[in-house]
């Protein structure tokens, strides 16, 4: 049917992870460019001020992701705390996080969206929660979301 059906809404604790592009880099091949890597280092997730807060995280604090299959991220990622997203969401730019230790200057730097993202799964269907010191902290949902939208994983 093309009849709109609306995206579920996370499963509690957990936000949806969107991604983009970093104006600098065109994936993990101009991560190891010296010139671009001084221009734009690593992704950061971005995380709502109001979750932030609410989690007792601040600005540059390091958290691993897990995704809500289990599977959980390789390398930490720091965290930017901005007003500037959705509660319910975090965002993550692509192109970092490199695997290939060959790739001296980009290896490590940053987390890789797609290692969160499960086969068969859509990009804004992707749902993380956020891991600290070994243990995982649930997001608060700090919005009522609209009725109509329904819950991943249920129903």
């Amino acid at each position: 049917s093309l009849a709109f059906r609306p995206p579920p809404m996370p499963p509690p604790g957990y936000a949806r992870l969107l991604t983009g592009r970093d104006p600098v880099h065109a994936g993990t091949t101009t991560i190891n460019n010296d010139w671009l890597l001084a221009a734009s280092r690593e992704n950061r997730l971005w995380l709502n001020d109001r979750v932030a807060r609410a989690m007792r995280l601040q600005d540059g604090d390091a958290v691993f992701l897990e995704n809500f299959q289990g599977v959980r991220s390789f390398f930490p990622v720091r965290l930017l705390v901005t007003p500037g997203i959705r509660p319910d969401c975090v965002f993550l730019a692509h192109g970092f996080g490199c695997f290939s230790s060959r790739l001296g200057r980009g290896f490590g730097r940053g987390l890789p969206d797609g290692a969160m993202m499960p086969a068969g799964e859509g990009l804004h269907t992707t749902f993380v929660r956020l891991i600290r010191r070994g243990q995982p902290l649930d997001i608060p949902m700090l919005d009522r979301p609209p009725a109509e939208l329904p819950v991943a994983g249920q129903g």
